[in-house]
């Protein structure tokens, strides 16, 4: 009787021993667990406390700012590509007109026109196409262009219905008629006739008056 009381004390002592290495088997196996993050979900932007994740941590590259594939910074590429100089309202226009007949060179200063206004520079030599746009900036813009004439100060005998005909060139380059006079043609030479046809050119008023003196002898 006693002996049956002992195996039965005996195995409930087993059954403790067993139930006790169960449990600690299991705190082991957690604890060797828990230091496995595969699983762990790392924060987009803010960590369980509200606290925002720096940019220059979740990107380390863009602590210096934003980069293009060139390295340039944004503030960078604004400053040199999308601002520099455009026209201003207080812009001088100089127009430089060549005349390649004289060599004599005619230049008048503007201001810029309403719609000329914040233009840059390619927008400029567009719109102004029969000028060349010699220089460009933000308080100066010149242009340039050849006229194959004699400029404004030099005069052209020339001929007017029969009749000997003073001529100027504009600043335009087209030949105006200036003043008529009552010396015919009929009279001179056939060589006069034909340089008056192409036209004699008197380079001051005292020369034009000496031409004419010539012609009506």
């Amino acid at each position: 009787m006693f002996e049956d009381k002992r195996k039965k004390k005996r195995k409930r002592i087993l059954v403790y021993i067993f139930l006790a290495f169960i449990i600690v088997s299991f705190g082991i196996g957690y604890y060797l667990n828990s230091g496995d993050t595969s699983d762990v979900k790392l924060p987009e932007d803010k960590d369980e406390s509200g606290y925002e994740v720096p940019d220059s941590l979740l990107n380390p590259q863009s602590s210096s700012g934003d980069k293009d594939s060139t390295g340039l910074v944004d503030d960078d590429i604004t400053t040199s590509t999308l601002e520099g100089d455009k026209v201003l309202l207080g812009t001088e226009f100089e127009f430089k007109t060549i005349f390649k007949r004289c060599g004599h060179t005619y230049e008048k200063k503007a201001i810029p026109a309403r719609d000329d206004v914040n233009l840059k520079e390619y927008e400029l030599a567009k719109k102004y196409s029969s000028w060349r746009l010699m220089s460009f900036t933000d308080e100066k813009v010149v242009f340039e262009r050849d006229i194959i004439t004699y400029c404004p100060n030099h005069y052209i005998l020339g001929t007017n219905n029969g009749y000997i005909g003073i001529y100027v060139y504009n600043q335009e380059g087209e030949k105006v008629l200036k003043q008529e006079t009552d010396i015919s043609i009929e009279g001179l030479t056939p060589s006069d006739q034909k340089l008056l046809m192409e036209g004699i050119v008197a380079d001051t008023e005292d020369e034009l008056n000496i031409k004419l003196e010539g012609f009506s002898n």
